[in-house]
């Protein structure tokens, strides 16, 4: 009985709050380009300089392993669906959530070959919106999940800046870049790649 009466609290408290606001649920979907600056380091086998033939094919004679380190870029396409869900609401400002789940497709750019792959990814934001002045925008703090050929998770920031109720413009990046490790024999562990992201995103609400 006291749950009941608790979620009645919060449901109530809830409207109240949200009742003279601007803000309200609703469901959108989205186009979104970004661009994966991605490290890469290692140990390569460069080889002697000399080569020979073993079958069918033509390997250094013999191993001269040396660290490398370059620079490489992919980039994604992606559309995703999701609700936006206001927490407070006032007149001038709200705050709340963004859930979404996206598809879409990671193609490599540069330095990345074997990599491009279908992607499923999570981004998820809480936003604080002001609409007090004729300029109407958000900022967003988030999480991003992407499942791909080279999976990562990002802590993510984002700017939207909202056209109308239906339609807003989004520049989002990611704050630190996700890292995969090489653990070496002599107990070293280094980077051995590093992904960020960063682009551009077109919402639609319904």
């Amino acid at each position: 009985m006291k749950k009941i009466i608790l979620i009645s609290i919060l449901i109530q408290a809830f409207i109240i709050n949200n009742i003279n606001g601007q803000d309200s649920f609703n469901l959108f979907s989205d186009v979104s380009i970004g661009f994966l600056p991605i490290f890469i380091a290692g140990t390569q086998d460069v080889g002697d300089g000399n080569e020979t033939v073993i079958g069918n094919y033509t390997t250094p004679s013999a191993p001269v392993y040396k660290y490398i380190e370059t620079s490489g870029l992919m980039i994604n396409l992606v559309t995703h669906f999701g609700a936006s869900i206001p927490f407070y609401s006032t007149e001038k400002w709200s705050t709340g959530a963004k859930l979404s789940v996206g598809f879409g497709y990671q193609k490599d750019i540069k330095n990345t070959e074997g990599l491009s792959s279908f992607l499923f990814n999570l981004p998820e934001y809480i936003y604080y919106r002001n609409y007090s002045t004729g300029f109407d925008f958000s900022i967003l703090l988030g999480y991003q999940y992407t499942y791909t050929a080279l999976n990562s998770h990002l802590m993510m920031m984002a700017f939207d800046y909202n056209i109308n109720e239906n339609k807003s413009l989004r520049l989002y990046g990611s704050l630190f870049r996700y890292k995969y490790y090489n653990l070496y024999s002599n107990g070293r562990i280094e980077p051995s790649t590093k992904i960020g992201e960063f682009g551009f995103t077109y919402i639609y609400n319904f």
